[in-house]
């Protein structure tokens, strides 16, 4: 199902939805061990989960290159300066950074929140998502769609064989070239997926059966630790692309379960809001656990399920209280932005 959004752009509700999941599952994976068995798990997919939805929604994209690059800016790039600042404020009066700290935190900010590298650790997706927009609205324009598959399982090859290691890329393009195939991936398949979940036919609704239910059964034994796809491994060539493949199935899960949930009022709201959640992530991360010490109290997790449902609990906090103020200065910058001669 699509709608169109207040700046004219389709919308599809279980993309959405499945952003929401995606959310979930970052702000779940940071809390390490607390979150016992989802840690692992979520870090399993939830990285190319994101790339791949935005991949989707590239496939809903007609602008023209000019036009792409000055929205890429507009927002992915202006909303990460706006959460880089906040979040070196923040930081910087919560442990009394020294000057000298402060300086290495705008460095690294300037270079674009390195993964690893940068305390806030969600913002290196944003300009790691910038690069790899970029970079697909250029490849895109490729003639064949097998070259376009081509071109970015080559990317992939280049950072798995050179760059398998520490990031270290400025704005993250170590990682941008790796995951730049599941960006690929979601908009070469996004018109078939759509119409494999929505489509009633019988072809349809027996590869989804098939094909569904396989991936149900990985994800649950992968969630407990068990990858029925190890042994695949020790086979040439397949090996090297098989991390590709693992989280692609977990992926497929994810997106049926958001085409069942699509009329889910809160998981689309939070879903639409992913950008500004996780620019929020180390903001809100803080304020709770501060402001509850002011109180007298002390966030613990006695349990894997404790830590869920205080993920949860996060996000709609930050959805009530961070989110909206950081819209409006994020569109107060965004609308002074001078737009592209047409």
């Amino acid at each position: 199902m699509m709608e169109k959004s207040s700046n004219s752009v389709k919308r599809v509700q279980w993309l959405d939805v499945a952003k929401f999941f995606g959310i979930f599952a970052i702000y779940l994976g940071h809390f390490a061990d607390a979150a016992g068995w989802g840690h692992y798990f979520v870090f399993a997919f939830h990285v190319p989960l994101f790339f791949f939805i935005s991949g989707c929604t590239e496939a809903l994209n007609q602008d023209g290159i000019l036009v792409s690059l000055y929205k890429k800016i507009k927002n992915i790039f202006i909303p990460y300066v706006v959460f880089a600042i906040a979040v070196i404020i923040v930081h910087t009066i919560n442990t009394n950074a020294a000057q000298d700290t402060v300086k290495e935190y705008l460095l690294s900010a300037v270079q674009g929140a390195i993964r690893l590298q940068f305390f806030a650790g969600s913002l290196w997706f944003l300009t790691c998502l910038f690069v790899v927009s970029i970079v697909f609205t250029l490849i895109k324009k490729m003639k064949y769609k097998i070259l376009i598959l081509g071109v970015s399982l080559f990317f992939y090859t280049i950072a798995e064989t050179y760059f398998n290691g520490d990031p270290m890329g400025i704005f993250n393009v170590d990682s941008a070239m790796y995951y730049l195939i599941y960006y690929a991936l979601g908009y070469l398949l996004f018109e078939k997926i759509d119409l494999l979940l929505s489509h009633k036919g019988f072809f349809s609704r027996s590869v989804l059966i098939l094909g569904g239910g396989y991936s149900i059964f990985y994800t649950i034994a992968l969630f407990f630790g068990n990858d029925l796809l190890h042994n695949l491994s020790s086979i040439p060539f397949l090996d090297f692309y098989l991390p590709v493949i693992k989280p692609c199935i977990v992926i497929l899960v994810v997106f049926i379960v958001s085409y069942i949930c699509q009329n889910v009022k809160l998981f689309n709201t939070l879903g639409r809001e992913t950008l500004y959640l996780c620019g929020s992530e180390f903001l809100i991360k803080t304020f709770v656990p501060v402001t509850a010490s002011i109180l007298g109290l002390s966030v613990t997790f006695p349990t894997p399920l404790a830590t869920y449902i205080y993920t949860f609990l996060l996000l709609l906090l930050a959805h009530k209280t961070l989110v909206p103020f950081e819209k409006r200065i994020i569109t107060y910058i965004q609308v002074r932005l001078p737009k592209p001669k047409s």
